[in-house]
């Protein structure tokens, strides 16, 4: 029982006392109209002691109700586990294997930078020769119109052309055949007839021998450095 129950019983108790009291003069003046009011008034006391009494009761019901939330738990950490020490063997185990991890890395990081190496060289070799290829055909084009062919006997391998007014040539001499930008093959000065060169046809790897030469085809001579690589 709280402080407040008690003084509640007090205060109702003493109202009980005195109700008994004038109880005693009410009957002694039941029909005074004092004795009537005090009897009102008491009964209205008691009414309004026992309402806060039943306030008063209600709500310890309610606080007693409410229960405190308990704390959330606490994780606890997790325990610590004792690793065992590596045995020797096994360490030693482990220590080849990056070894031969990093070898591996090194070796391929060689061949990486070598591939690389390599590429570039090609490229630029290729575009030397891509330079070479056209300077030869400028020159090639730029070459003088020496004369025209006029036959050719691939069995044979010789043909004839018809000079321009200016050629001049002695036997031996070596001629170039052009067609568009490059030089179809290689001519060598055998004589001459009449208003006709005649010449042996050199045999052209790149032709697979001798060359198939068409009646127009032009004739000129060779560029200086025509194909040479160490330009």
């Amino acid at each position: 029982m709280n402080t407040t129950n008690i003084l509640l019983g007090t205060t109702s108790l003493l109202l009980v006392v005195a109700f008994a009291l004038s109880f005693g003069d009410f009957n002694k003046n039941r029909n005074s109209a004092s004795a009537n009011k005090e009897y009102e008034e008491i009964r209205a006391e008691l009414a309004a002691q026992k309402a806060l009494f039943d306030k008063m009761q209600l709500e310890n019901l309610r606080s007693s109700a409410i229960k405190t939330p308990a704390p959330a738990p606490i994780a606890s950490s997790p325990a610590q586990t004792d690793t065992a020490p590596l045995s020797e063997d096994l360490k030693s185990k482990l220590e080849a294997e990056i070894a031969k991890l990093k070898d591996e890395k090194d070796k391929a990081e060689l061949k990486a930078d070598t591939n690389e190496k390599e590429t570039l060289v090609l490229m630029r070799e290729k575009t030397k020769a891509a330079q070479r290829q056209e300077r030869d055909a400028q020159r090639v084009t730029n070459a003088l119109l020496m004369g025209n062919v006029s036959a050719f006997k691939k069995d044979w391998a010789w043909l004839s052309f018809s000079p321009t007014d200016s050629a001049n040539f002695q036997p031996g001499q070596e001629l170039g055949i052009r067609r568009n930008s490059g030089i179809l093959g290689r001519i060598t000065i055998d004589r001459f007839e009449g208003d006709q060169y005649v010449a042996n046809v050199k045999e052209n790897a790149y032709a697979g021998g001798i060359p198939d030469i068409v009646e127009g085809d032009e004739i000129i001579v060779i560029p200086p450095f025509y194909g040479v690589s160490g330009e």
